[in-house]
């Protein structure tokens, strides 16, 4: 049976190599720029696109998690800023004997955020800082579809701040590994309009402490 060890434990065991090989002279990281990477799953050692920390409504009961291209950029030693940013587009054609269906999907999001390095050796860097985040989803569906007599339409959005802790243990010079934590608030709403009446989703006021997926960072 495969095993897939926790998280948790990867990451301590992760730890435990790297401060063993750590020098205490402080290390000026300035002027480098980071690709950023989401380790979905270590079973498969899944990678993804950086997970922007912000999910958008679908339906009345449903959201979507947003993915894109991250980046950081270490202004000085202790300063560092990064930003994620994601645009998807999804369009689906189906026919069936009744009709015709082309439904249209658009999402938005980005999540600007500021660093700041108060522990910065050249294993291991500690910091702390700030994050927004916006989410946007669109969802249309023509009247025709299937000889439905309304159109459908589906929008979501979401506001989310979040105040920072994280740490990052380098593997290499320019290869690191991440986890953060973040204490922040999440507001979530969104309408459902089927041509006769607007339906508003129910609004989600988050507030709590919640862990970011494993970072993966790559810089030149």
């Amino acid at each position: 049976m495969k095993r897939i060890l926790p998280l948790g434990l990867v990451l301590l065991i992760v730890a435990h190599s790297v401060f063993a090989q750590d020098t205490r002279e402080t290390v000026d990281r300035a002027r480098k720029t980071g690709l950023l990477f989401t380790l979905a799953g270590l079973g498969d050692f899944g990678v993804s696109g950086n997970i922007l920390g912000v999910a958008v409504p679908t339906g009345s009961s449903s959201s979507q998690k947003m993915a894109g291209l991250g980046l950081k950029f270490y202004l000085s030693s202790k300063w560092a800023i990064r930003g994620s940013l994601h645009f998807g587009l999804v369009q689906v054609d189906a026919s069936a004997t009744t009709g015709t269906s082309k439904s249209t999907v658009y999402t938005f999001g980005f999540a600007p955020g500021l660093e700041y390095h108060f522990v910065n050796t050249k294993a291991v860097t500690a910091y702390f800082g700030g994050a927004a985040a916006f989410g946007l989803y669109n969802s249309s569906t023509p009247a025709d579809a299937f000889g439905g007599s309304y159109a459908t339409k589906v929008k979501g959005m979401v506001y989310s701040l979040a105040l920072l802790f994280g740490v990052e243990f380098f593997l290499a010079e320019n290869v690191s590994l991440g986890a953060e934590y973040q204490l922040g608030a999440n507001y979530t709403s969104g309408t459902t309009d089927n041509g006769t009446r607007t339906t508003n989703m129910p609004k989600i006021l988050n507030l709590g402490i919640s862990a970011i997926a494993a970072t993966l960072a790559v810089y030149w």
